[in-house]
């Protein structure tokens, strides 16, 4: 019998708590770490799209793990019969509980403490799978094909104030000629990403951090 189960309930809620509150404590001390820097910021960045975690989970794995790259607990690792190396630490994340009421009528979620594994950490994987790969001119296709405003190549950029810019008022996206594909295709997300944001009633000044965001 391990030690929680050894536990008095008001002792294992307590220290529940202590564990919440420390993961808490330790994502907020990480988002001055994640903003301290572009490259921080970018490592951020790529862990979210990489995982699809909340915010303050992302934070939580930059901190113990930034180079994770898909992390599972060790139920669903056992279910795909993969296991965790002999030594491995945990991953500690917070894991959406039960819906409550406080006192004062408000709803809220409680979170729990939980420990996840990446793949790196699998014992006997030969094999591990690689992240989805896409040449940019597929990625600047499939922009084109949700688009509602298309974009308009230009040779005479003097009156540009970047080299791809969405024009409210003509409602058009100006694009340079002569542009690399990486350069074309960071400011199509960022532009596109303008277009999306300014139909929410938001100008563009609002909308540039999360644009550039979007693009990096």
């Amino acid at each position: 019998m391990n030690e929680e189960n050894k536990m008095s309930k008001a002792d294992f809620a307590k220290m529940m708590q202590e564990r919440r509150k420390a993961l808490f404590d330790m994502a907020n001390d990480q988002v001055e770490k994640a903003v301290e820097s572009s490259q921080q910021y970018k490592i951020y960045l790529d862990l979210q799209s990489r995982l699809g975690y909340t915010p303050t989970n992302t934070l939580l794995v930059m901190k113990q793990n930034p180079k994770a790259t898909l992390l599972k607990d060790i139920v669903h690792w056992r279910e795909e019969q993969k296991y965790i190396k002999k030594g491995e630490k945990g991953i500690q994340i917070l894991e959406p509980g039960n819906e409550y009421v406080t006192k004062n009528g408000n709803r809220k979620i409680s979170y729990n403490p939980k420990y996840v594994f990446d793949i790196s950490q699998i014992s006997g994987l030969n094999n591990p799978p690689t992240p989805a790969t896409y040449e940019t001119s597929e990625l600047v296709s499939a922009l084109l094909y949700r688009a509602d405003v298309q974009p308009e190549v230009v040779t005479d950029d003097s009156k540009l104030p970047s080299k791809v810019y969405f024009d409210l008022e003509s409602n058009k996206i100006y694009v340079k000629a002569g542009q690399t594909q990486s350069e074309m295709l960071h400011g199509l997300i960022r532009e596109y990403c303008v277009v999306e944001f300014s139909n929410k009633d938001r100008d563009r000044q609002q909308t540039m951090f999360l644009s550039e965001s979007c693009a990096i």
